[in-house]
C-alpha cells in the first residue's frame, strides 16, 4: 500500500510540475525573410514559432513553419550577452555568401541558447567567404 501511494505521488508531482512548465514555457514567433539551414535541415523562407520542449530544462526547442509544416528539433545550450548588450529577442543566423545558419535563439530575458554550428557551416567557416550575422526580432505569441 505505501509503494502504490509513493508511485502516486511521484505521478502527481511529474504531472504538475508538467503542467507548471508548459504554462511558463515560452512561445515566439518571427517572420524570416531567406531561406536556412537548423542542424542538418534547410527550412524556407517564412513565418515560424519557436517553442521550448523539455521539462524542466530549455535545452531543446521545437521550431515550425507556419500552417503545421514539419518542424525541426533544436539542441541548445547556454550562452549570455555581454553586459552593455541590451536584452532582446530575437534569432541569431551566421551568413555565408547566401547562405545561412540559425546560430542562436535569444528570448529576450539577456540569456541565450547556442545551436552546434553544422559540418556545413564548419567547412564555410574555413572557406574564404566571411561570415557575417543577421538577426531578426521575435515576437511573443
Amino acid at each position: 500500500m505505501k509503494r502504490g501511494s509513493l508511485v502516486a505521488i511521484a505521478v502527481l508531482t511529474f504531472l504538475m510540475a508538467t503542467c507548471a512548465f508548459a504554462q511558463g514555457s515560452a512561445q515566439i514567433k518571427a517572420n524570416i525573410p531567406f531561406d536556412f539551414a537548423a542542424r542538418r535541415t534547410i527550412l524556407p523562407a517564412g513565418d515560424y514559432t519557436l517553442n521550448s520542449q523539455a521539462v524542466g530544462s530549455p535545452t531543446t526547442y521545437l521550431l515550425q513553419g507556419a500552417g503545421g509544416r514539419p518542424g525541426v528539433f533544436l539542441l541548445t545550450f547556454v550562452v549570455q550577452r555581454k553586459d552593455s548588450e541590451e536584452p532582446r529577442a530575437e534569432l541569431v543566423f551566421h551568413r555565408y555568401g547566401d547562405r545561412y545558419f540559425l546560430a542562436q535563439v535569444w528570448m529576450g530575458n539577456g540569456v541565450g541558447r547556442q545551436l552546434p554550428a553544422s559540418k556545413e557551416e564548419r567547412e564555410l567557416a574555413r572557406g574564404p567567404s566571411q561570415m557575417q550575422v543577421a538577426s531578426i526580432p521575435m515576437r511573443a505569441r
